[in-house]
């Protein structure tokens, strides 16, 4: 799936700027004159990233970053404003809701650098979970081992398998736990 983008504005010259430097860049553009309509389009469309205006008629910037939290927790959403409640903002910054905040008028450089950064996020995010869910659901023994050896992580069919718990798999090079093998737990492992 392409990355894609929703941006939320009242004023319509915002949105069709950011939307064209935007597609300049290669990603999906969706966009919103309201939070509500915003709601709306996410059903439909998931998006990776929000980008939302903070102070609108009907429902705030800060509420409809809520809300996508509430449905879509893996989204990462921003704020693009030139008018802020800087409390309201800084808790949505602290309690994870908004990735970043952006000031209107933005430099077209340094956003680019930014959505760049939400969509990194948001694919490591993405990359974490699945790497979760195949670990934790794999009947066959996984250990999960950095570029230096080092066993990371080891689901409950590996604990079985070499007879270790979690806890004396994590931070042990992998060399060692082979090495440790009784040779018939090893030869079941070469095969």
């Amino acid at each position: 799936m392409q990355d894609r983008i929703l941006l939320v504005d009242d004023e319509s010259l915002i949105l069709k700027a950011l939307e064209r430097l935007l597609k300049r860049s290669g990603y999906q553009v969706l966009t919103a004159e309201s939070g509500a309509e915003a709601i709306k389009m996410l059903l439909d469309n998931p998006c990776q990233v929000v980008i939302s205006d903070f102070r609108m008629p009907g429902m705030t910037g800060g509420e409809l970053l809520k809300q996508i939290d509430q449905l879509y927790p893996q989204t990462v959403c921003m704020v693009l404003s030139g008018y802020t409640d800087f409390n309201a903002v800084i808790d949505l910054l602290n309690n994870g809701t908004a990735f970043r905040f952006l000031q209107k008028p933005w430099d077209d450089d340094k956003l680019l650098i930014e959505v760049k950064a939400a969509f990194d996020k948001f694919h490591a995010a993405r990359s974490l979970q699945i790497r979760n869910q195949f670990l934790i659901s794999s009947i066959e023994p996984i250990l999960e081992v950095c570029p230096e050896g080092v066993i990371t992580r080891a689901n409950a069919a590996a604990e079985r398998f070499f007879k270790l718990s979690s806890s004396e798999f994590k931070g042990k090079k992998l060399s060692s736990i082979i090495n440790d093998l009784e040779s018939t737990i090893l030869q079941n492992l070469l095969q």
